[in-house]
């Protein structure tokens, strides 16, 4: 949709002197997108080793004992930051009933979602809608409502995706118990779904790559 952002960052890389076939810039059609696809079963046929960041749908889940303040603060950093115009960004929070209201109203609160601002939020989100699956890549966050933590993780492993999440609970063992349970690359805790640690292993999983 964009390519002269990455002709420019490819050019940058042989001005810098890299060798020929070091950084390759390739181009498709926009009805071409499964690109990545092809790519990885043509590395599979040659045994080459492929890293693909293939996009996500990434959920934060809010627990009925988080901190709301410290949670509606992260989970609209990870949302917005960017204008949401990053492939970890959050996409989606599910919110525990017991503690809907009051963290809806925090949201809201915080100043962030506002008529003349282009940060939106998605009420009330279920399953069948276009965004409660496709990436919306922009400043949209998406709210939906579960009873108990059978239902977050469904929600969570039901997506095509698997990039990024989030869990915010008082209770970090089990929230950590929580995180082994969720088919995602990553999963952090009491954190935005925006976080990458160089020291660590990053990837996702399903279609994120």
């Amino acid at each position: 949709m964009s390519p002269r952002t990455h002709f420019s960052i490819a050019r940058l890389f042989q001005e810098a002197g890299f060798p020929p076939g070091v950084v390759n810039y390739v181009l498709h059609r926009p009805e071409d997108a499964a690109i990545g696809r092809h790519v990885v079963q043509r590395a599979g046929f040659y045994l080459k080793l492929v890293i693909l960041e293939l996009g996500g749908k990434n959920f934060a889940i809010v627990a009925d004992d988080a901190d709301l303040n410290k949670a509606a603060d992260q989970v609209l950093f990870g949302a917005f930051l960017n204008s949401g115009q990053i492939c970890m960004s959050t996409d989606m929070v599910l919110v525990h009933r017991l503690v809907e209201q009051d963290f809806r109203a925090l949201l809201l609160k915080a100043g962030k979602i506002q008529d003349s601002d282009p940060a939106m939020l998605l009420e009330d989100v279920a399953q069948g809608m276009d965004f409660w699956s496709a990436e919306s890549f922009g400043p949209l966050l998406g709210l939906a409502v579960y009873d108990d933590e059978e239902d977050a993780v469904q929600v969570v492993n039901s997506s095509l995706f698997g990039l990024s999440g989030a869990i915010f609970s008082r209770n970090h063992l089990n929230a950590l118990k929580m995180a082994t349970r969720l088919h995602t690359g990553a999963v952090h805790v009491n954190s935005a779904t925006v976080h990458d640690e160089a020291t660590l292993p990053h990837g996702g999983r399903k279609e994120s790559g």
